[in-house]
């Protein structure tokens, strides 16, 4: 497998948007171990789904959706570089392309989307969230800790951190919602607390 990460690793070098870059998936690959452990599944089959998730973005415009694009890559790269069986490859190939679902059936499908949904919370998700959307406004002052905002509209910052704040009520497996509740809990902290210093400083 260690050429096979050396390959994904070189796609994403060609590669430039921030926040989705190949920090990201080796920490959504690892965060898919460690569910696929505790859920009792295939942890190799986990951790190359989660490495491969996102190579459809080294591709195309990051704004456009990018998890079916990724299938035909990830494909050459598990034929190239895996001795995985058909039907591992088939259910890798489909937790890739339903990975940014906003709903998911099937194990590895569900361990994916969870791993990948908690590389976008916590204190990685806020820096990811400013990092990546760093074309809009942080806040706005009217509304500082807004609801969750559309991830093909936002308007501010908050908008993208309130939207990962939701996730934490979507996670599918046990694993995922205990990495995940320290992350979502520093999050709720982190909004209230800028909250709290805009309206002092007003």
């Amino acid at each position: 497998m260690q050429e096979l990460y050396k390959q994904v690793e070189a796609l994403f070098e060609k590669y430039h948007y921030p926040a989705h870059d190949f920090k990201h998936v080796q920490r959504t690959s690892n965060l898919a171990k460690q569910i696929a452990k505790s859920e009792g599944y295939d942890v190799l089959e986990a951790e190359i789904a989660g490495l491969l998730h996102d190579v459809g973005r080294t591709v195309i415009d990051p704004k456009v959706p990018h998890a079916k694009v990724g299938v035909p890559i990830a494909r050459g790269l598990l034929d190239t570089y895996t001795n995985f069986s058909p039907e591992a490859k088939d259910r890798i190939l489909e937790a890739i392309s339903v990975h940014s679902d906003l709903h998911t059936e099937g194990k590895l499908n569900n361990i994916v989307q969870d791993a990948d949904k908690l590389d976008g919370m916590g204190a990685l998700g806020i820096n990811r969230a400013y990092i990546s959307q760093g074309n809009l406004p942080d806040y706005d002052p009217d509304n500082i800790f807004p609801g969750p905002g559309n991830y093909h509209n936002l308007q501010t910052v908050h908008d993208l951190i309130t939207l990962e704040i939701s996730w934490y009520s979507m996670l599918y497996t046990d694993k995922a919602r205990e990495i995940g509740k320290p992350r979502y809990e520093f999050m709720i902290t982190f909004m209230e607390e800028i909250k709290r210093e805009v309206e002092e400083s007003s």
